[in-house]
């Protein structure tokens, strides 16, 4: 008996190593041409594991070119009056749930910061068209999206463990009405980091409410 829950035991125990060590690659492809956008994933581990998602986010009618966003905003005025009778109290409440809040968000982003440092970008292509028919104003966007490009880059390069030089390209087209985008990505990671990673936010989440029954 004690012979079948030692090999039990160790049969578990050789799971869970390699489910820790388990490398996982990550492909990432978003294609924008013409009215559709597609972003597919594709997720891969131990080269026989593979899965797949693809995902068309906007097809655009050919009878409402034009994509419209609607806001509603309300002011409820009663809400405001109630607001200007906080007592002393409730303002220090208040602002010990806002510090609260905040100490909760830096431990998140501790977390946050050590599972991207584990992360390697083995590929980062980037490639636009772009054109309005105007080109002071295809200058200008094109200006614009190389600062963003370069402003997302900056922040791979400071989060995560970059392998390759990364492949950026912007083609403006003076004469016609064009937006062309294809971005491809790969990253890897070990499952055992993101595990880890998730069973500190966990603990961070759950330890929130006891802080604040306590302080109450």
């Amino acid at each position: 008996m004690m012979k079948i829950v030692w090999i039990t035991m160790a049969i578990l125990f050789f799971l869970i190593i390699i489910i820790f060590i388990t490398k996982v690659n990550v492909f990432i492809s978003y294609v924008h041409y013409g009215d559709n956008d597609e972003l597919t994933l594709r997720l891969v581990a131990w080269k026989w594991i593979k899965y797949t998602i693809k995902i068309p986010l906007i097809k655009i009618d050919d009878s409402s070119p034009s994509i419209i966003i609607k806001e509603k905003q309300r002011t409820n005025i009663k809400q405001e009056e109630e607001r200007l009778k906080l007592t002393l109290n409730d303002f220090l409440k208040r602002l010990r749930q806002i510090v609260e809040m905040i100490d909760h968000i830096s431990g998140f982003y501790r977390i946050l910061k050590r599972l991207l440092k584990r992360i390697r970008v083995h590929q980062f292509e980037w490639k636009s068209k772009i054109g309005i028919g105007d080109a002071s104003m295809t200058g200008l966007l094109c200006g614009m999206l190389w600062s963003l490009k370069g402003m997302i880059i900056g922040v791979v390069y400071h989060y995560m463990n970059l392998q390759n030089k990364p492949l950026i390209q912007i083609a403006p087209n003076f004469q016609d009405k064009i937006l062309q985008t294809r971005f491809q990505c790969m990253i890897s990671f070990r499952l055992g980091h993101a595990i880890f990673a998730g069973l500190l936010f966990v603990r961070y989440w759950k330890k929130r409410p006891k802080e604040e029954n306590s302080n109450e």
